[in-house]
């Protein structure tokens, strides 16, 4: 809803849940403590551990979000300024990290903004109930030069109060640099940050970006990835990238993507080459085939 000056308001309310068969896995019926305890001993005896077992959860949640812009001038600079407050309440729920979770937070990226996404199946540390954040949204647009635009967040959680923002400078000429950064709010240092360049001009793309994760800590790890594409013709393109651990200097990921369009279809092809090793997993490669049949109104995905 728009209220009188122009506030935006969003409020909504879902319930969701799953149900899955677990072969070797910690018991459900551990509370929070004695399955920290598990997890720290590695226990596999009977107290922690189970051969099979079957989960079932239920997630009712309510999100709220209000908005309000201001859009003014300063000069021939036109601008966009939006505080905005996001909270969102869910009772708390707990089950094994180990096991996909439907309310993961670990799906999604240390510098997104937002807590209102829903996530499914994923890997995640116990879940939270109550979160809340506030900050700001702004846009500038120069005319004949480009836009600076980006979000500022505080976030506030049972376990943590991050500061959580971005900068995002698109140049005319395609040229674009974006920096994303994750603050410790005690501390006032960097915990994480990205910085990210490179151009999107006549059909070529190119990019770089590190990733630094757990800065000013002993257990900081650094991240690049390469990146570049060509779009040969309006129809056909290709696109890949490589990341590399630049803390221990080897390959993690490489990904291939083909795209091909027309009025009536789009095909992508796709393929991913893992080169982790982690106990159970393996290096592998993986093969992804998406037709998407265009003008059945909503598009049909296969």
């Amino acid at each position: 809803m728009t209220l009188p000056l122009g506030q935006l308001v969003s409020v909504t309310g879902t319930l969701s849940g799953d149900a899955y068969f677990v072969h070797e896995g910690y018991k459900k019926d551990l509370n929070e403590t004695n399955y920290k305890n598990c997890r720290n001993s590695n226990d596999r005896g009977s107290s922690c551990y189970t051969q099979s077992d079957e989960i079932d959860r239920f997630f009712p949640t309510l999100t709220g979000t209000w908005k309000w812009p201001f859009i003014g001038t300063m000069g021939n600079v036109s601008n966009i300024i939006t505080p905005v407050v996001e909270a969102r309440l869910r009772p708390r729920n707990f089950q094994d990290a180990d096991q996909p979770n439907e309310d993961s937070e670990t799906s999604k990226s240390v510098y997104d903004t937002s807590i209102t996404e829903q996530n499914r199946l994923r890997r995640d540390s116990p879940a939270k109930g109550y979160t809340w954040q506030y900050g700001i949204d702004y846009s500038l647009d120069v005319p004949d030069a480009g836009t600076l635009s980006g979000t500022f967040r505080q976030t506030r959680q049972p376990d943590k109060g991050n500061f959580v923002g971005s900068a995002r400078m698109d140049l005319d000429l395609g040229l674009f640099a974006e920096h994303k950064f994750v603050i410790d709010h005690q501390e006032m240092e960097y915990s994480s940050f990205l910085i990210r360049t490179g151009i999107n001009n006549s059909g070529v793309r190119l990019g770089a970006s590190l990733d630094v994760k757990n800065y000013q800590e002993s257990n900081e790890t650094s991240e690049m990835v390469l990146s570049g594409g060509i779009d040969l013709t309006n129809n056909i393109s290709f696109d890949a990238n490589l990341r590399r651990d630049m803390t221990n200097y080897e390959n993690r990921e490489a990904n291939y993507f083909m795209k091909i369009q027309n009025e009536c279809l789009q095909l992508n092809l796709s393929a991913k080459r893992e080169y982790t090793e982690d106990r159970d997993v393996k290096e592998e490669t993986t093969f992804f085939v998406q037709l998407i049949l265009k003008g059945l109104g909503d598009d049909v995905q296969l």
